[in-house]
Formats: C-alpha cells, structure tokens, sequence
C-alpha cells in the first residue's frame, strides 16, 4: 500500500485540530473568486479561515505569500500558515506579519499557539450623482460611482435603489444592478433607475442606496430629492 505523503499527514492533521474545535474544515478547497486551491479551509459562525501549511524552511515563504492572497479574497475573513513550531524564525514572523497573515506554531499535531492577526475588510466610497428635483410620474436615474478604498477585493456587488414610497419601480430601466468584481483602488459606475409615483405628494423624501456582497455587511446610505 502506498503510504501518505508527509505534507499530506500535516495537512490532515491540522485540520483534525480545528474540526476538534469545532470548524467545519475542507481540504483542498477552491477559492472563488481567485480559482485557487487552499490547504484548508475551516468555517465556524462568521469566520472563514485559509490555512495553508509547509513543513520545509524551503515552502514557508510560498505558504505566506498563497495565504496573503486569499486573505484578499471575498470568502475568506483571515489567512494562516501552519507550520512546526521549530520553523517559527524571527524573518518568518516578520514577513507573515507584514502581509497580515497568522501563524500556527504546532508541536505533536497540535496547535500550541499563534502569531499575529489581521482581517481586512471590504472599504467602499461612494459618490452619487442625481436630479435634485424631481416631479410625479417622471422617471430618473441615479448615478453610483463605487470606489474600492480598502486592500480587499469586492465580488458580485449588488448596488441598488430601495424601493419606498413615492419611488416604484421603472417602466425602462432597471433599479439595482450587479458588479462582478471591484479590486483593490478601482472604480466603477452604475446606472439605476426610478419612477416617481403618478399619486405621488409633493415633498422631500429620501432614496435609499444599498450595497452588499460577500464578505461585508451591507452599506446603506440615503440621498434626498424634491418631489414636485
């Protein structure tokens, strides 16, 4: 019978530790939307962990820099390498550090302690541009442009208009609109659209803007017109 290869034993060992702590952990898993295959991936409540391993002084360093990566990725909420604890040198501590990812010192198959933490999280501008007057039954559109601030990418960003009294629904146009992928310092404009209710009473009323996507908690922000 061919026997395990020693990195594979690490890999599983690691991951039984984090299963005993109550992850649910998959091996080799595919992260979308980087199509990159991670050592681990361990998910317990809101957290997403990527875990790659190396048991060489040699692979160390890739490890770092895959895990870096995925700490980028919209799916994952933080990075770690797993490695044995007597490859745990100042330069390794160092350079995890500088690119945010956490180390698993293990001894024995056992996880003994950690170096390190940070999450990066999706850091969106937006700026509008839109009609400050507005009269009942007129349809109009409201531009959004969505600026990445942050170090993480966006994916499959849902930008749209709430619809709320005295705005429906378009006759032309559409009211929300998605977005594939935003990276890190780029930026990119949607065009939504609105009707302004027939019965409408004239006044000032807000409209809501809405941002979600994976990896963060919704932006909702609200601009205001004048009905007329």
């Amino acid at each position: 019978m061919e026997s395990t290869p020693p990195e594979r034993q690490f890999t599983q060992a690691v991951a039984n530790v984090l299963i005993s702590q109550g992850f649910k952990v998959s091996v080799g898993e595919i992260i979308m939307p980087g199509n990159i295959a991670a050592d681990i991936v361990a998910r317990k409540e809101s957290r997403a962990m990527a875990v790659e391993t190396a048991l060489t002084p040699e692979k160390i360093r890739s490890a770092i820099s895959k895990a870096a990566y995925m700490r980028l990725l919209p799916p994952i909420t933080e990075s770690y390498i797993a490695v044995p604890h007597s490859l745990i040198k100042n330069d390794v501590n160092r350079y995890a550090n500088t690119v945010g990812v956490e180390i698993f010192s293990v001894v024995e198959n056992q996880i003994v302690s950690t170096y390190g933490a940070q999450r990066v999280a999706v850091n969106l501008g937006l700026q509008y541009g839109y009609p400050k007057n507005v009269v009942k039954g007129q349809e109009f559109t409201v531009l959004v442009t969505i600026v990445n601030q942050g170090e993480k990418m966006g994916w499959q960003l849902k930008v749209s208009c709430e619809i709320a009294y005295p705005f429906v629904n378009p006759s032309t146009g559409r009211s929300e609109a998605t977005l594939e992928s935003l990276s890190s310092g780029e930026e990119k404009q949607v065009a939504l659209s609105l009707r302004v209710d027939p019965g409408a009473v004239p006044g000032i009323y807000p409209i809501f803007i809405r941002v979600e996507g994976p990896g963060f908690e919704p932006y909702v922000s609200a601009i205001q017109v004048i009905v007329s």
